[in-house]
């Protein structure tokens, strides 16, 4: 009786237990992917302006005369 009872108390814990950690893995790639996204979007930008192509694109342009 005491095997059914641990089933019946054990069954959903495993489950929500797994649910849970299914939620933190999740939310954990989920706020890992918007940091590196984020991040590449940051280096892509701080690299285009510290080499200033941000800033040589107007000068760039050829002159038509």
């Amino acid at each position: 009786a005491s095997a059914v009872i641990l089933g019946k108390n054990f069954a959903p814990a495993l489950a929500g237990t797994v649910a849970q950690s299914w939620g933190y893995a999740g939310n954990f790639l989920l706020s890992a992917g918007l940091s590196l996204l984020a991040a590449l979007v940051f280096f892509g930008v701080y690299a285009k302006i510290r080499s200033g192509s941000v800033f040589q694109i107007s000068r760039e342009q050829p002159v038509l005369e």
